[in-house]
């Protein structure tokens, strides 16, 4: 039996690892403070995670929580402990996933995974510097990289621009449909109103203006709206809320505190449509979520999730900012044959292309290459 180590944890792919070590011994390395995370059939063995001090120094001190590329330390020693026969590293821009191709360089029968979340160089001359510095030796090191696998379209455009001589895997977050489910007694547009879900941190990037003001424009055309706000903080939910009192929205919008997993699905079911307008989300799972539980979404065109819809059939994906095209989306919805036929073709998305056995094989597959 293979063994995979996994070099850092991330959280996305906890339902995937299981699945995995049907048929590998999977490890997965976690930082020493986690020891109160377990993963059926996986073993996790605590490491620390380091950033030559730097990190401490801006995050503790200057209370930034700016994120640093990290490095594990007594690498060599954890991995001649557990003779890895499958190295999977999380991006290039982090100092473990050096350290895993250094490992692979001298142990060239070990196979070295590339997981990235990259879709685009990032803002800021340092970042983009230092970034633009890591990929151009990850592209004379290509050779010892056995696979790349990316989360979305956008990561999927980035390697072929930027590394046209390999090609890379689309490998998008799995959904476990076991958790997310349609409800068998679904009720649309209850008393003619459309009930819409945003499950989004109050972070400024989320647009949750856009809603708002789309909205607004659906309120003075004369139709019924609630709108239902899930934050997983309350950081910055003063001035989401302020926002809504602007705009005369307090008796539409509705906001609920961070809720248990079998809440959020009731909530998916209980909705007519789950609407993210973020501009460059990195990937945004509440869209595969809402899908997998049998409602149709409506996003911008730069949410990573958009991997998963269909435009015009498992939902609809507007210009990010356009709050007019949001307003046209919105208004097509008030039909409910439009409503469960794209809320079916959601669910039947998402159970046919990305579940954990579906992409578990996927992966497997993928080392084989």
């Amino acid at each position: 039996m293979k063994k995979i180590i996994f070099l850092n944890r991330y959280s996305l792919y906890d339902s995937l690892l299981p699945a995995l070590a049907k048929t590998a011994e999977v490890v997965c390395l976690l930082h020493e403070s986690r020891t109160d995370l377990n993963i059926d059939c996986v073993r996790m063995v605590p490491v620390r995670y380091r950033a030559f001090g730097i990190a401490h120094f801006f995050n503790k001190i200057f209370r930034l929580q700016v994120i640093f590329p990290v490095y594990i330390a007594n690498f060599e020693r954890i991995l001649a402990k557990e003779v890895p026969d499958v190295l999977v590293a999380i991006d290039f821009y982090h100092f473990s996933f050096w350290q895993a191709l250094s490992y692979k360089i001298q142990n060239p029968e070990v196979k070295l995974v590339l997981m990235s979340e990259t879709k685009a160089f990032p803002n800021g001359w340092v970042r983009r510097t230092i970034f633009s510095l890591f990929l151009r030796i990850l592209q004379t090191k290509l050779n010892h990289i056995d696979q790349i696998t990316v989360y979305t379209h956008q990561g999927e455009s980035f390697f072929k621009k930027n590394l046209p001589d390999r090609h890379s895997v689309l490998m998008p977050v799995p959904i476990d449909v076991n958790v997310f489910t349609p409800s068998k007694e679904k009720v649309w547009l209850i008393e003619n109103t459309l009930n819409i879900l945003m499950n989004a941190r109050y972070a400024s990037y989320k647009r949750h203006e856009d809603l708002f003001l789309a909205v607004k424009k659906i309120k003075q055309l004369g139709k019924a709206v609630k709108v239902t706000c899930i934050g997983r903080s309350n950081q910055s939910k003063e001035h989401v809320e302020r926002i809504v009192s602007e705009h005369g929205l307090s008796q539409e919008v509705e906001f609920l505190n961070s809720v248990s997993q079998a809440e959020l699905v009731n909530l998916y079911q209980r909705h007519d449509v789950l609407v993210l307008p973020s501009y460059n989300e990195a990937i945004g799972m509440v869209v595969p979520e809402a899908m997998a539980c049998g409602i149709p979404t409506i996003t911008s065109d730069t949410v990573g999730a958009n991997v998963y819809v269909k435009d015009g059939e498992t939902g609809f994906v507007h210009p990010t900012g356009n709050v007019d095209a949001l307003v046209q989306s919105l208004k097509k919805l008030y039909d409910e044959e439009l409503l469960k036929k794209m809320g079916s073709a959601a669910h039947i998305r998402i159970t046919n292309e990305f579940t954990v056995e579906i992409l578990q094989n996927k992966f497997l597959k993928a080392l084989k290459t």
